[in-house]
């Protein structure tokens, strides 16, 4: 029987070529799992536990569904119930939901339409208007370019 070399041998089934295979040191997924990152402050670790999924039985069902889902349909059935902590709860949250809601970003590009209707002979309000809109354009155009307004007009 010959000696076989390195690599001279069946490729199949748990035998890959050897240059394919993983190197030594290597690992088989280099990207690795992300790492978990924990709660730095207790507002992210109340979040989390929030964010968590729970099994609960909802009309003979078994369904997964997050912590936080299962509060607010508690707080709701409560509230639906006449319990009037839960409707001052669920409400008060409404209102601060309301409150703290981010506001919507206005587009710069966008441009505004004004309308304004005048009545007929309304010559002397419809000059001053433009005349408005024009030093409005004008201060707005500074402020792009970077100049600081004068008081010359």
């Amino acid at each position: 029987m010959s000696e076989k070399k390195p690599g001279d041998y069946e490729v199949g089934y748990c035998k890959p070529p050897v240059a394919t295979r993983f190197k030594p040191g290597q690992s088989g997924n280099p990207a690795g799992a992300k790492r978990k990152v924990a709660p730095t402050n207790l507002s992210e670790a109340i979040n989390h536990a929030l964010m968590k999924k729970q099994t609960v039985r909802i009309n003979g069902r078994c369904r997964r569904i997050p912590r936080m889902e299962i509060i607010g349909e508690q707080i709701t059935a409560q509230a639906t119930s006449g319990d009037k902590s839960a409707i001052r709860d669920l409400l008060r949250h409404e209102r601060d939901r309301l409150r703290y809601a981010p506001a919507p970003k206005a587009d710069p590009n966008a441009s505004r339409k004004v309308v304004v209707s005048l009545n007929i002979g309304d010559e002397e309000t419809q000059r001053r208007i433009e005349e408005r809109m024009i030093e409005d354009g004008i201060q707005a155009a500074r402020k792009k370019v970077g100049e600081e307004p004068s008081d010359d007009g």
